[in-house]
């Protein structure tokens, strides 16, 4: 008899204290009903321990015990204890979901915050190459349609294009293209005007079914983030050009209609985790390229806007994995050729 009052009573009340001391710790809550106490792994594993521990000794008792009485209420403390342990360990589990979506929704709040800033950058770069239109100025070099194809591309001369060799201008995020700081890129900027409507042009564009009729240098590509309704990270691919093997880009792109009710869209190279660049060529991979800043502006030509439409591109690129030399070759091939191609 002894024995057992040894370890009944001790049972007893510690199956009680433990209720108490957990009930007592789950009401250490805040206003708005967030548990502020939070058990040790070391706490809640004493706890499925002794309540274990307990359920097994009433189960061997129940029948047995002289003091059945006794151990019935021990059981129910056990009972008790171990459902407020469960709600508090519940509480906890939807509090750290709390607090993990709270932490995802700040880190994207300032994913776009940077997106957007990006976005505002490479608009106001753009706006200041752009609109140098005074022809060969300020080391813009005209690029003339190549013979073979004027007449089938730009036979009336709507399109002009030219040529400069520009630093990345990208800032901080400039280093980690290429080390050399003072080396430069080439960027291209057109003009041409359609005889088409403005809401026709812009419809034809917005599919992306369209995209092979017009521009031959990307074979593939793909969606890797939406970053906003109007702005998302892309990975595409283009072919090989000479003796350049293939190559892929990781690039933002930002749309938005300006107040004169035009259309832009930017852009700025990137990375992203679900498209990790190779930065040598190889016939197993495509290699790494930077589409470093470019804009896209769509807008009613002021000569006759209700019937033509004038569309205005500026593109700042990185070959990549090729030295500068050979970077110039590639453009002097391409550029009497690509773009008029984009605009016939």
């Amino acid at each position: 008899m002894s024995s057992i009052l040894r370890t009944s009573v001790p049972t007893y009340r510690w199956a009680a204290l433990a209720s108490t001391a957990i009930q007592r710790k789950i009401k250490g809550q805040n206003n708005v009903g967030i548990v502020t106490t939070r058990y040790t792994s070391e706490e809640i594993a004493n706890f499925d321990y002794n309540i274990s521990q307990c359920k097994d000794w009433v189960n061997d008792s129940l029948r047995t015990h002289p003091f059945v009485g006794l151990v019935k209420k021990a059981a129910n403390y056990y009972d008790y204890a171990g459902g407020l342990l469960n709600q508090h360990q519940e509480a906890q589990n939807d509090q750290h979901v709390r607090e993990e979506a709270m932490v995802q929704n700040e880190v994207d709040c300032r994913k776009i915050e940077y997106y957007e800033s990006v976005a505002d950058d490479v608009e106001k770069w753009s706006h200041g190459l752009l609109f140098e239109e005074e022809g060969e100025v300020n080391g813009w070099k005209e690029v003339k349609c190549h013979k073979m194809i004027r007449d089938k591309m730009n036979p009336n001369g709507n399109t002009t294009c030219y040529v400069k060799w520009l630093k990345d201008s990208r800032g901080n995020d400039a280093s980690q293209v290429d080390e050399d700081k003072d080396r430069e890129y080439p960027c291209i900027k057109c003009y041409s005007t359609f005889d088409a409507p403005f809401e026709e042009v812009c419809e034809y564009l917005s599919q992306e079914t369209h995209m092979s009729d017009y521009n031959h240098l990307v074979v593939d590509h793909r969606d890797l983030e939406n970053i906003t309704p109007h702005s998302k990270i892309t990975w595409s691919q283009c072919p090989q050009i000479l003796f350049v093997k293939p190559r892929d880009f990781v690039t933002f792109c930002h749309h938005r209609w300006r107040e004169d009710g035009s259309q832009i869209v930017v852009s700025q190279a990137c990375e992203h985790v679900d498209a990790p660049g190779k930065s040598n060529e190889s016939d197993e991979h495509a290699c790494r390229a930077y589409s470093l800043r470019g804009a896209n502006i769509i807008s009613r030509d002021p000569t006759d806007p209700q019937n033509k439409t004038r569309l205005t591109i500026l593109a700042h690129a990185h070959v990549g994995g090729v030295p500068q030399w050979a970077c110039k070759m590639v453009i002097n091939a391409i550029s009497p050729i690509e773009p008029f191609r984009l605009f016939k």
